[in-house]
């Protein structure tokens, strides 16, 4: 009978072991009043210290219904280093989830960004919701700018590729809308629809240069990011380098930006904007505007509708709504960065279309005050 009992209770015990190592419970917390969809980490050595059988390829990630959710891998070169997911969490509540090593399906990419060589040197990026695009090397024959351009959609395909073949094949292909969307937003040598550069005296200093190499960081499903890297800045006599992070997750308006300045640009000013077209409607809030302009490269603006536009500092700034050469803008400085030799300047821009998911201006302003309460209030993550 004692050997029975003994039986019993290794059995025990192994069944609770096993439980334990068979999955990680993560719960996600919203202290604000919204219901929120966002990305959230989960760093990848906690969990493998309770999860031992976990690898980069075999993360699965559940919601408390047992359903699998897309989850993504986030690596440090070539070390996992987040786990990463996309919660909806209701307005001050929580969510529980469940990190498990399994087979992860095949995910929906909702993220896609590259090289576009076959269209002078851009890099361009996008999500299920917007789309945006930078000036390479090869376009400085013809015009030098730190401008943003913004490619607006109305379905949620990923659009880049197939755009820029039919404009190889036929010449302003994508500034006509052949049902996803279409290239109506004009940038020229101006900030376009979201860039930053250095602020000095009141006035926007452009660099000599378009971006010169690019590094992709993480390609989806959920995140796109990347770093295009600029030749350095003469800026009072002094040169300053600098590199841009870009990160977007799917089913967002909005993209991160993070200029990393070498050491010596700690304290710089710089302003992060976009260019006023024929304003509708402008809005702000103490880190925030949102802009609703017409659109502005079409030739039937009325058809086209109207683009919505949005910056947002996290750390503050001053938001001036006539600028330096026809902008609106926020202006902080850099601030030291992650390390003691670089200098660090984070915003956020946001774009739409009234014929996507921004039928008005007043929707607009709202979602970007939204986002704005929500990136000073992020998703608390508890691994359990």
């Amino acid at each position: 009978m004692k050997k029975l009992i003994y039986i019993a209770v290794a059995a025990a015990m192994m069944l609770a072991s096993c439980g334990k190592e068979q999955a990680v419970k993560v719960s996600v917390n919203n202290p604000i009043d919204q219901e929120r969809t966002e990305v959230v980490a989960v760093n990848f050595d906690e969990v493998a210290a309770k999860l031992p059988a976990i690898t980069a390829e075999n993360v699965v990630v559940y919601n408390a219904a047992g359903e699998e959710i897309t989850s993504q891998v986030f690596f440090n070169g070539d070390e996992p280093q987040l786990i990463l997911f996309q919660p909806t969490v209701a307005a001050n509540g929580s969510a529980e989830f469940s990190i498990e090593a399994g087979t992860p399906a095949e995910y929906e990419q909702k993220v896609f960004g590259r090289y576009v060589p076959e269209r002078k040197d851009d890099y361009s990026w996008e999500n299920n919701v917007i789309a945006f695009r930078s000036y390479g090397k090869a376009l400085e024959v013809e015009m030098v700018s730190p401008g943003i351009d913004v490619w607006v959609k109305c379905s949620d395909k990923l659009v880049i590729n197939e755009w820029v073949a039919n404009e190889q094949k036929e010449a302003n292909w994508y500034h006509h809308n052949h049902g996803d969307g279409l290239d109506c937003y004009k940038v020229g040598v101006t900030l376009g629809g979201g860039a930053s550069v250095p602020y000095v005296d009141g006035t926007l200093v452009y660099p000599e240069h378009n971006w010169q190499t690019y590094t992709d960081l993480a390609n989806g499903p959920l995140v796109k990011m990347f770093a295009l890297t600029y030749l350095p800045y003469n800026i009072g006599g002094e040169e300053i380098s600098l590199t841009k992070v870009y990160t977007i997750e799917a089913n967002s308006n909005f993209c991160t930006v993070k200029d990393v300045f070498s050491k010596n640009g700690q304290g710089l000013g710089v302003a992060a904007g976009t260019i006023r077209h024929n304003v509708k409607n402008f809005a702000q809030g103490e880190n925030w505007y949102a802009m609703y302009e017409a659109a502005s490269d079409s030739s039937d603006p009325e058809r086209d509708g109207d683009i919505a536009l949005a910056m947002i500092v996290p750390a503050g700034g001053e938001v001036i709504e006539n600028g330096d050469k026809g902008h609106a803008l926020i202006v902080g400085e850099a601030a030291e960065g992650c390390t003691e030799d670089t200098a660090e300047f984070q915003y956020v821009l946001g774009a739409g279309w009234s014929q996507g998911n921004v039928p008005s201006a007043e929707v607009w302003a709202e979602m970007v005050a939204d986002k704005a309460e929500a990136i000073a209030n992020p998703l608390e993550v508890v691994i359990k």
